[in-house]
């Protein structure tokens, strides 16, 4: 991507797994070796939590604008509208098709509803 010829990566042979099983207790393995506990459940959330707060402090993002060549031939006011625009992602969403989206969201929304109806009709019963 850089023009850099590419690293080799070299899988570890061995790594530390450690599993959440919840009430704060988890379960660790490395190898052949494992163990299980509320000390483990202690390290697992000391990691993750140093972990999401390298996400909470993010360095600012040099700002390279690369102007598409089309938006590039659309004049001074296209390149203004270009130039002002916010990040242009569209979310993770937009990595995939409308019609797999709606698809899933439909999905989604239908097992919801059948899920406020279950509940819904659980709570009338005890009533």
């Amino acid at each position: 991507l850089m023009g850099k010829p590419m690293i080799e990566y070299q899988l570890q042979s061995e790594f530390l797994g450690l599993i959440s099983t919840g009430n704060k207790y988890a379960v660790a393995s490395r190898g052949d070796f494992a163990l299980e506990g509320a000390f483990l459940w202690k390290l697992k959330d000391e990691i993750d939590v140093k972990w999401m707060n390298g996400y909470k402090q993010l360095p600012e993002m040099q700002v390279d604008l690369q102007v598409p060549e089309i938006a590039q031939t659309k004049g001074a006011a296209a390149m203004a509208a270009f130039a002002e625009a916010p990040m242009r992602c569209g979310g993770c969403g937009a990595k995939v098709g409308a019609s797999t989206l709606s698809r899933v969201l439909k999905v989604v929304r239908e097992r919801r509803h059948k899920q406020e109806q279950t509940l819904g009709s659980s709570s009338a019963e005890k009533n």
